[in-house]
């Protein structure tokens, strides 16, 4: 016997939660994610493919490399002035996953900014609790200087 789990992570949220939270209102809409008022009922499931998330935040913590996925698709375009490259691409290792999205300045030779699309936002997945070394994590004090490892991670929650 086989079991097959789905990868899949599904959040589900209350509209009249969500939208009475500053928080979630100064950050975002539901509709952003996909909600629509006239289809949906009093809440609203955002669905994440846990394989796209992992690929996205291993490419851009250059974990994995942009050589090793297949890419699906390609484009390029210019914004102010400067070229990029970019496409979609998917892991070989997990098939049937949806496509992470990725943007080159230049050229295919620089480490790639790679997005997931939630809804109808594209988004940048990051993992952050480093704390105060990566080998021993402890809650984070955001209100000390950071010191070592924690200091020169571009995705410290601290420094966004």
């Amino acid at each position: 016997m086989h079991l097959f789990l789905k990868p899949y992570l599904q959040v589900t949220y209350n509209v009249e939660t969500f939208t009475s939270n500053p928080n979630c209102t100064n950050t975002t809409s539901p509709e952003t994610f996909g909600y629509r008022s006239n289809l949906h009922t009093d809440s609203f499931n955002i669905r994440f493919d846990v394989r796209t998330i992992f690929t996205c935040v291993a490419l851009n913590s250059q974990i994995a490399g942009i050589g090793n996925m297949i890419q699906t698709q390609s484009f390029v375009t210019t914004f102010q002035g400067q070229n990029y490259t970019g496409g979609q691409f998917v892991d070989p290792q997990f098939p049937g996953m949806k496509p992470v999205f990725c943007v080159f300045p230049g050229n295919t030779t620089y480490r790639p900014l790679c997005t997931i699309i939630v809804g109808n936002a594209y988004t940048v997945p990051v993992f952050n609790h480093a704390g105060t070394n990566f080998n021993m994590p402890e809650i984070c004090n955001c209100t000390e200087q950071l010191k070592g490892d924690v200091a020169t991670n571009p995705y410290n929650l601290c420094e966004l």
